[in-house]
């Protein structure tokens, strides 16, 4: 079967943190005996050009070269609200994609059209799809949720994007939920994973020791990790209210933050006015293959999603599946996670969002029992049976060999 990934978004080289998940979906497509062609935007600082038998086609929208300036997750700030250059820009994108995308198809014989983000290439898709007769499913990650929610034009395309689509994916219900409220088909909902890499982190983590040390942490700091980019429905804001707590029980520990973004700033002075500046560690953006560094070391994972002021939300997100498959406990709002993934009492708790003593309650919970090594076995367990991006292609696999039977 010949697919054709539409995306916005690609590591545009080796080790770049953005949307690694979108290069694992490609491959996994590849290794189930596909011919996959991703198509995405022009940009300067792309190394990739074909990668494990699969084609990437990129797509110039503006001149000069300099102002290839959308995708590669540069589009909104704080997740919230989009840069003022998107608007002159936007209209150019959606031209020369939509043009690009018919001569993929045309080009390479495509079979299905495997749209991620619902806007703007959910929308761009639907177009060639309505034009072509050729079949699309949209996948929608999570911003593009909010988005279609903004205003009425944005809505009126997610719409139309959602009546050509032939199945809506995510890897979470809740963003689902959220389509459903705007008027699209739940019929046409599935639940699939990105997935991950598991092997990309070694299990078990026999290089604990040795690492903390390299990375300058002592062999008794019970390290907490969070990553992600610093935004508000990240919730880090709660996570950080709820070291104090901890340290009157657990007073040897160290929080690394893994992530920019434009909360940054804001998280520095809460850090100062709570008086644990020696406690946070903020290390920046990180390589993604340097990542599994720090799932090495990490006694415990804390995602402690929300719904932001703007009612953008986050959920299963690709960051915590990595920790997961890293074999650490994990502490998670139940926003961030369902009870699939994260079991309490299991490999970990899930608990209310904006909580910052449920969250700490839960760490201290975890570190302080005999039993944090096996939760970090089960957490392995749940993702060598859920959590691989092998299984999870598998399932668009068959879903696309349905749409053309």
């Amino acid at each position: 079967m010949n697919i054709c990934v539409f995306t916005h978004t690609f590591p545009r080289y080796p080790g770049d943190p953005v949307a690694p998940f979108i290069k694992d979906f490609a491959i996994g497509l590849t290794q189930q005996g596909n011919q996959v062609v991703v198509l995405t935007p022009y940009e300067k600082n792309f190394n990739y050009e074909q990668i494990k038998n699969f084609v990437i086609e990129k797509y110039k929208y503006i001149y000069p070269d300099s102002f290839h300036v959308l995708g590669y997750s540069r589009t909104l700030a704080g997740d919230q609200k989009l840069k003022f250059f998107v608007y002159p820009f936007a209209p150019l994108l959606f031209l020369f994609s939509f043009i690009a995308l018919l001569k993929t198809v045309k080009k390479y014989n495509i079979q299905t059209i495997s749209a991620h983000w619902i806007l703007p290439n959910g929308f761009i898709a639907a177009l060639v799809s309505k034009l072509t007769k050729i079949p699309l499913v949209i996948t929608v990650p999570g911003s593009d949720v909010y988005l279609s929610k903004k205003n009425i034009l944005f809505r009126t395309m997610s719409q139309f994007a959602g009546s050509q689509a032939k199945y809506i994916v995510s890897n979470s219900m809740r963003y689902l939920d959220e389509l459903e409220k705007i008027g699209i088909d739940k019929t046409k909902f599935k639940e699939i994973l990105y997935g991950v890499d598991i092997n990309q982190y070694p299990y078990p983590r026999k290089n604990k020791i040795v690492s903390r040390k390299n990375l300058g942490f002592t062999e008794n700091e019970k390290i907490i990790l969070a990553v992600g980019r610093l935004v508000e429905k990240k919730g880090f804001e709660y996570l950080m209210r709820s070291i104090p707590f901890i340290i009157k029980k657990i007073p040897n520990i160290k929080l690394i933050l893994i992530g920019e973004g434009s909360e940054r700033n804001k998280l520095r002075e809460l850090v100062y006015a709570l008086d644990i500046k020696d406690k946070v560690l903020f290390i920046g953006k990180v390589n993604h293959d340097q990542l599994f560094l720090y799932y090495t070391i990490a006694d415990i994972y804390v995602a402690p999603s929300v719904k932001d002021s703007y009612g953008n939300l986050e959920s299963h997100i690709v960051a915590l599946f990595e920790a997961i498959a890293s074999g650490i406990p994990i502490v998670s709002t139940k926003l961030g996670v369902n009870n699939m993934y994260v079991r309490d009492g299991k490999n970990g708790y899930r608990v209310d969002e904006k909580d910052e003593k449920s969250i700490a309650n839960a760490v201290i919970s975890i570190l302080d029992s005999s039993k944090i090594e096996a939760m970090g076995e089960e957490s392995r367990k749940i993702a060598e049976k859920f959590l691989s991006y092998i299984t999870c292609t598998k399932e668009y696999d068959k879903l696309f060999r349905s749409i053309i039977n």
